[in-house]
């Protein structure tokens, strides 16, 4: 899924009428529904802002690499993470410090029922990673990458 992973150019004018599932990007953060860890199943997790990784087309269909966002920074704090202070995370459309997880992924397809679309804007894309921490995410998505041709050979 990272194989693609995809580099951000500046938006042209038609871009913005096509719908988000088609123009997503990595460093785009969505409001997501991440599945929780060790919760009861009937437990529903709350909304809360993840970074698009990677985004890869197969058959037809768009997919998604997405990482847990936190409030509780320091378990973004290691080499997989993406760590916003107040100020970056302002400049990326969020409204609190977050940490972005790279050991925390899931992969989900753009229809996934756990996107939260917001209804007056059709989208869950809430942000997008200023300069600086967008230079972290590709740090993260060569180590990602470099964690899966390793694991590949095996």
């Amino acid at each position: 899924m990272l194989t693609t992973l995809s580099k951000r150019t500046s938006t042209s004018p038609c871009e913005t009428t096509r719908p988000w599932s088609e123009t997503i990007k990595a460093g785009d953060i969505i409001s997501f529904r991440f599945p929780l860890q060790n919760a009861p199943a009937n437990e529903r997790p709350k909304a809360r802002p993840c970074l698009v990784l990677a985004v890869s087309v197969c058959d037809g269909q768009r997919w998604l690499c997405v990482a847990y966002g936190t409030t509780i920074r320091r378990k973004a704090r290691n080499i997989l993470g993406i760590d916003l202070s107040r100020d970056e995370a302002a400049a990326s459309g969020l409204d609190r410090a977050t940490g972005f997880c790279g050991t925390r992924t899931v992969v989900i397809r753009t229809n996934d029922p756990a996107l939260c679309v917001c209804p007056a804007l059709r989208t869950p894309v809430i942000g997008k990673l200023a300069d600086q921490p967008r230079k972290r995410m590709r740090l993260v998505q060569t180590r990602l990458l470099k964690k899966l041709e390793t694991a590949d050979r095996r």
